[in-house]
């Protein structure tokens, strides 16, 4: 029974955070209009994670206080951060040229990509499974991505967005088995606070060049919209999500990201006038039951 109501405290803190990233979701296509890139990602990062890991050090919001293992440090440097860094800029940079929605539904293909790094595929059923469902989810990318190839030349390069988009969903993979590999050792919120800071400090230098080049428009209304993005879309949610990830196995816990491009679909459609296109609902259904037959077992 205990077993029970945890998981169903875990589930329905991972609806939580859908609803949230899909609103965080609404938030970054919205700030990209008028704010470039990089200083968009990189100074969400650096801000959550400081004041995250203020919190954690000087308050007991989040439990007592703990640190880091020394061994830990390089791997958080060489893999967390720039993972983390790979899915916030690869995401960001997707919607300035694809629907918030479609960049979204290639990141909810990532629980068929992280069932695949599992295991090695062998000769039977159980692998046979698992890689007709990657199948399915890529030909629900398909769906997305085919429009983008017969657009009028005017257009521009619009399928750089979905390329983008869709290694951005590979990175986010990788992210989440990393935390998941650590848990034991990292809590979800340290690990969210470690790997956002050193992403914006790894980006710094970049967001530097990119603003002598680009200066932000400092209006109210986007640091206030960034503010939101820094607290719910990075701590809220990141926090909710690599603290699931200490009790269930990446692929389960990523089969709720098939909720995120719904919300995201629905409050880009009514906050910043995204139109749903014709091929959103058949990828959906396609990316959604590739990640259903991936995780049959978990059904239950």
């Amino acid at each position: 029974m205990g077993d029970r109501r945890q998981n169903i405290l875990i589930a329905a803190s991972l609806v939580l955070a859908t609803v949230v990233w899909g609103a965080n979701n609404t938030t970054i296509g919205y700030l990209v209009r008028d704010w470039p890139v990089l200083w968009t990602a990189g100074t969400r990062l650096l801000i959550a994670g400081l004041l995250l890991l203020g919190l954690l050090r000087w308050t007991k919001l989040f439990g007592e206080p703990k640190t880091v293992p020394p061994d830990v440090h390089r791997r958080l440097w060489l893999r967390g951060a720039p993972l983390f860094m790979g899915w916030t800029v690869g995401f960001s940079w997707a919607v300035t040229m694809t629907p918030v929605s479609h960049a979204s539904l290639y990141l909810a293909a990532s629980p068929v990509w992280g069932l695949l790094l599992e295991e090695r595929p062998r000769l039977n059923r159980e692998s046979l499974r698992k890689y007709f469902a990657a199948l399915l989810a890529l030909a629900g990318i398909v769906v997305l991505f085919w429009p983008k190839l017969n657009t009028d030349a005017g257009d521009g390069h619009k399928w750089l967005g979905d390329v983008i988009a869709f290694c951005a969903s590979w990175s986010w993979t990788l992210y989440s088995r990393e935390s998941s590999e650590l848990s034991k050792r990292v809590s979800g919120m340290l690990y969210t606070a470690q790997t956002a800071w050193r992403a914006g400090l790894l980006l710094l230098p970049l967001v530097i060049w990119e603003i002598i080049k680009n200066p932000p428009a400092l209006k109210s209304h986007l640091i206030g919209w960034q503010a939101f993005s820094i607290f719910m879309g990075t701590i809220v949610g990141l926090g909710i999500w690599n603290h699931v990830l200490r009790y269930w196995p990446a692929s389960r816990a990523l089969l709720f990201n098939n909720l995120i491009p719904v919300f995201t679909m629905l409050w880009a459609w009514k906050f910043i006038g995204e139109k749903i296109t014709p091929t959103f609902w058949p990828a959906m259904a396609l990316v959604v039951a590739g990640v259903v037959v991936g995780l049959a077992p978990w059904r239950k």
